[in-house]
């Protein structure tokens, strides 16, 4: 099972578990086999918690079923502040960041932080600034189609089920004025691909969401200034933009990341 590790050790709720799934029939935003949450989210009980956050029994830690929440170091956060990246409204104000001294001077300080994480530096593919509208109960579009996906598994590194925990990870930081939430199912491929027989990665969401519409997912908080570092091609899962009122800006890089 994949875990969470907040290392922020917040006071605060970290994440809520809810009912399960259901297909996104009545939004015509999105695609046809896309699946979303149940809004029926919940504290964790004790047993929830434990099951989700205990990594007591694990020898190391294994990057491909474990979910980290960081803080960012306040003087990268002032950087990109100076810049005005939670000031973004539209696309067009993500691609002119490129352009802006402070923010390369952001992004250099970003690297200085992240590389030390890096497993293979060859690797790393930054993704840039993104831009989501507030309000959405998953935020990953289909570009082509304009169709939102709903839960689903990334596939940068296109690895068969039996590779996937050796697929890159990503980190993805809040760079908003409010909190954002990451989503996730605490299985990995290989787990779901002994529950759901004779499957390629392809076919194994849906297949895995229609046999099980009541496994529960976990909403993460992820408040500004703060990121997650996740095996997203190893688990479903989405981003989530409830709640807020505000743009749901985010910086997003790839590679083979090892938590703190």
């Amino acid at each position: 099972e994949i875990k969470l590790i907040d290392y922020q050790q917040d006071s605060q709720i970290r994440f809520w578990v809810n009912s399960g799934t259901q297909l996104a029939t009545e939004n015509s935003n999105y695609s046809r086999e896309a699946y979303i949450p149940k809004n029926s989210w919940q504290k964790p009980n004790t047993e929830q918690i434990r099951l989700i956050t205990d990594i007591s029994n694990c020898t190391e830690l294994d990057r491909s079923l474990l979910v980290g929440i960081v803080k960012l170091p306040h003087e990268i956060l002032t950087l990109f502040a100076k810049a005005g990246v939670h000031l973004i409204s539209s696309p067009q104000d993500c691609q002119a960041m490129d352009q802006k001294p402070s923010y390369i001077q952001a992004m250099d300080k970003l690297a200085e932080y992240i590389l030390p994480l890096s497993l293979d530096d060859e690797s790393l593919v930054c993704k840039g600034v993104y831009l989501n509208p507030p309000g959405l109960t998953t935020v990953t579009c289909d570009r082509s189609s304009q169709n939102y996906i709903g839960l689903h598994f990334d596939s940068w590194d296109r690895l068969p089920i039996e590779e996937r925990h050796l697929s890159s990870n990503r980190i993805c930081i809040n760079l908003g004025k409010e909190d954002r939430y990451l989503l996730f199912i605490n299985l990995s491929v290989l787990t779901i691909s002994d529950l759901i027989k004779e499957h390629t990665v392809n076919t194994l969401k849906t297949a895995f969401l229609q046999a099980y519409p009541d496994y529960p997912v976990i909403k993460v908080r992820v408040s500004p200034g703060e990121a997650y570092i996740a095996p997203t091609e190893n688990m479903i899962h989405d981003g989530c933009s409830l709640e807020r009122n505000s743009p749901d800006i985010h910086l997003t890089i790839r590679g083979h990341f090892q938590l703190p």
